[in-house]
């Protein structure tokens, strides 16, 4: 069954204080990432989509726009600030249909922005595997054990 997003609004607040999408194990990166879902997307993120399935929150996308700097120019772009897929349904290859509605909704939110960032750790080997699948490759080691993710919205 293919997904279903739409963009979230601060009636959402609630819905998202509730997403889970880390085991309680010792991957703070993935704390990191469900305390940013859980308090401060909807304030911080210029877009959250929220994707469900028969009405059932499973998974949130977050991006903002950033002017990306490719050495040779700085253009505007995107940063995506998230992706996580809910806890119970990790595994079953669900971050490319949530890539994929993220980069639609780019497209819808600015056509003309095509460069897309992320901040990944580098010990999040799904995720890592999830974003280079989607065209998003490492770029540049950043601090504290993050990498620079740099790809294009597919056309």
């Amino acid at each position: 069954m293919k997904l279903e997003w739409r963009v979230a609004s601060d009636d959402d607040a609630k819905l998202l204080a509730g997403f889970w999408c880390w085991s309680g194990g010792e991957d703070y990166w993935a704390e990191e990432v469900e305390n940013h879902i859980r308090g401060w997307v909807l304030s911080r993120s210029d877009v959250t989509l929220l994707f469900t399935e028969q009405a059932e929150l499973v998974a949130v996308s977050a991006f903002s726009r950033r002017n990306v700097d490719m050495r040779t120019a700085v253009v505007p772009g995107w940063l995506l600030d998230v992706v996580a897929v809910d806890l119970h349904r990790q595994g079953e290859g669900l971050a490319s249909e949530v890539f994929a509605g993220t980069f639609e909704a780019m497209k819808m939110a600015d056509p003309d922005r095509v460069v897309v960032s992320a901040k990944v750790h580098d010990q999040n080997l799904v995720s890592r595997s999830a974003a280079t699948r989607a065209g998003i490759t490492a770029l540049r080691p950043l601090a504290d054990g993050y990498w620079e993710f740099l790809g294009t919205t597919p056309l």
